[in-house]
């Protein structure tokens, strides 16, 4: 399988766009974003439009995950209710809790399980949106060869420096990965 490198310059007819720190959706399957799609508007009609916005204690998206997981499990692959997919069901309840990491909604109340009790992230969700602006402004208008090599892992390390590129490294326009 070959992994194309999404900072490349893209042809686009007879000018050139820079797609440098932009979703790449071609990836996305269009029968999930449908599929979700046909939830939202059935939960639009049940509880009125854009409701989820307000926020909710996030255990309540996360038991409905759950809730549709287990049927799925249990080999029920349709919700009795909407008729659409458990699958469809998850992707929503996980696009609200995406949404409420993001944009800091609701409120984190599911428990730490070590110690059951609810814990508060953003402080770190803070720092780490922090650390992701600073390095997207330093690289936002420079060629890819000049990108960070960056793992998850650096976003949480309080001492991390970005990388600075050497003269030796190699950037590839696609990787082999081995499946």
């Amino acid at each position: 399988m070959t992994i194309k490198n999404p900072f490349r310059l893209r042809e686009t007819g007879g000018g050139n766009r820079w797609n440098t720190g932009k979703p790449d959706f071609t990836e996305v399957p269009g029968c999930k974003i449908r599929e979700e799609a046909w939830v939202w508007q059935i939960n639009r009609g049940k509880y009125g439009a854009f409701n989820w916005q307000k926020g909710m204690p996030w255990s309540i998206p996360m038991n409905c995950i759950l809730r549709h997981a287990f049927s799925m499990a249990e080999g029920e692959w349709r919700d009795p209710e909407s008729g659409r997919p458990h699958a469809a069901h998850i992707a929503c309840n996980v696009s609200m809790l995406i949404y409420y990491w993001t944009f800091g909604k609701g409120t984190m109340d599911l428990a730490r399980q070590e110690e059951g009790m609810a814990i508060d992230l953003s402080a770190e969700m803070e720092s780490v949106r922090k650390k992701i602006d600073a390095v997207a402004a330093q690289y936002a208008n420079k060629p890819k060869e000049d990108f960070p090599k960056m793992t998850e892992a650096a976003l949480y390390d309080p001492n991390y420096v970005p990388y600075q590129k050497e003269s030796s490294d190699v950037v590839l326009d696609s990787i082999k990965v081995e499946v």
